[in-house]
């Protein structure tokens, strides 16, 4: 899959900007009453209340309480989910289908359209350490109001390996087994909330880290307890990975997926995020412009990028190849995440937001559409991108006593279609009421579109 400058280097001049917020009031009391609680790790929904008490759901109550002395927001029936998580992205911002415009919203500016569109937790799984890492804590310590960060920090790779192209990466580089383990034990010191390795043998433009190197590297996280995430394009590759003890492997290959490789995730518990998003959304935008419509996508795109998506007579021969691609291995793609859901997989919604084709928070929600096309029931389609994502990550997102309180409140059922999942009534976030309007206006004007040339 091609890969362009995703201008990296502007996260490492620009400022992280004055958006960190006290952190939320503990005592902060929020009642949603007579709402339907969609319910993806049980699969259920149930007409009731939620009690929130500061970041947390304090009970789930099969009717509002009537001495309650905090807020009080009637949804009349409304549908309640956890929050959605994008387990893919790269948070710089948004590009047209040549990367001829750029929407440059650093991280401060994803995390709040994301927000925005009802997603309220990321990975980003390739943005300068320094920054994205250092985002994150003053995320967490001082309580920045905007989607919560998991971040992977620099991939692990080969020298001149894909993940080394970008301007200001930090990607660190291993040729051996020892320099594995070396990175990795650099890479944990910075206590990122994953490991990413990139590992991509026989591909024609970058040098791969042999066999043994990711081996040697997957060991090491475990060794330091972090999660490994590893970039795939073949399923010979992710078998490797796979059998090597990776917890999760990211990207579609263009083939059908060998029995021998879905026992081999079946028996490791693998998790798979497919973006089926980044293999397929390109073409669709170009090939079906009635989709550049969308109201949710006209909120959040910049007008120059959905302009570029309208007009494309003069794409080079490499995109127009890249989007004859897309169609050719359309279909396998989607066969191969049905028999892998079908198995029993673990399947997370990830987009590699960041891509030409792709937009940050929106996109996510036409990977649940992806999903559903590929055979996951909406109930599977609405758990990879909310309670499977809060168990890959550690992080308490769901509808139970306890989970943070992060939740999407939509005006259709989901389970009806999953395209509702884009009629947004209401967002909570850390149990505050959002207000979406101004989020979308801080993101918009974070940084402007760039067109580069």
């Amino acid at each position: 899959m091609p890969r362009f400058s995703l201008l990296l280097v502007a996260l490492l001049v620009l400022p992280l900007g004055s958006t960190a917020q006290p952190t939320p009031d503990s005592t902060h009391q929020l009642l949603l009453a007579d709402a339907r609680l969609v319910d993806p790790e049980t699969q259920t929904v149930e007409r009731g209340a939620l009690r929130i008490e500061g970041e947390r759901i304090a009970a789930v109550l099969e009717e509002a309480p009537a001495n309650f002395d905090g807020h009080i927001l009637d949804l009349d029936g409304k549908w309640v989910l956890p929050g959605l998580v994008d387990a893919h992205v790269h948070s710089w911002g948004n590009a047209g289908p040549t990367f001829q415009e750029q929407q440059m919203l650093q991280t401060t500016g994803t995390a709040k359209m994301m927000l925005y569109s009802g997603v309220s937790a990321f990975l980003d799984l390739a943005s300068p350490e320094d920054y994205i890492l250092n985002l994150r804590n003053r995320q967490r310590s001082r309580g920045f109001l905007g989607a919560d960060i998991y971040a992977a920090g620099g991939p692990l790779t080969h020298p001149n390996g894909h993940g080394t192209q970008y301007p200001g990466s930090s990607a660190r580089t291993a040729t051996s087994p020892r320099e594995a383990r070396q990175r990795m034990d650099s890479l944990a010191a910075r206590q990122p909330d994953v490991a990413k390795l990139i590992y991509n043998p026989n591909n024609d433009r970058y040098p791969s880290m042999d066999c043994a190197t990711m081996e040697a590297g997957i060991e090491a996280a475990q060794t330091h307890g972090l999660t490994t995430v590893v970039h795939v394009e073949t399923w010979a590759a992710a078998h490797q990975v796979v059998t090597a003890g990776a917890d999760a492997i990211t990207h579609a290959p263009p083939a059908p997926l060998p029995d021998s490789t879905l026992a081999a995730m079946r028996q490791q518990g693998t998790a798979w995020i497919p973006t089926l998003a980044v293999h397929t959304e390109l073409s669709n935008l170009i090939q079906r412009p009635r989709l550049l419509k969308k109201d949710l996508l006209r909120a959040v795109a910049d007008s120059v990028l959905l302009a570029a998506y309208r007009d494309t007579s003069g794409l080079p021969d490499q995109i127009r190849s890249w989007i004859d691609r897309q169609d050719e291995y359309q279909t396998t793609r989607l066969d191969a995440v049905r028999k892998a859901a079908n198995a029993g997989v673990p399947i997370l919604a990830g987009t590699d937001a960041g891509n030409p084709g792709l937009f940050q928070g929106y996109s996510l929600h036409r990977e649940l559409v992806l999903l559903t096309q590929a055979g996951l029931s909406n109930w599977d389609a609405l758990a990879a991108a909310t309670t499977a994502a809060g168990r890959f990550l550690d992080a308490p997102f769901g509808l139970q006593r306890g989970d943070r309180a992060n939740l999407l409140v939509l005006d259709a059922s989901p389970l009806e279609d999953v395209r509702h999942t884009q009629n947004i009534h209401q967002v909570i976030y850390r149990g505050q009421i959002v207000n979406r309007s101004d989020f979308l206006n801080e993101a918009a004007t974070s940084v402007p579109t760039v067109p580069t040339h």
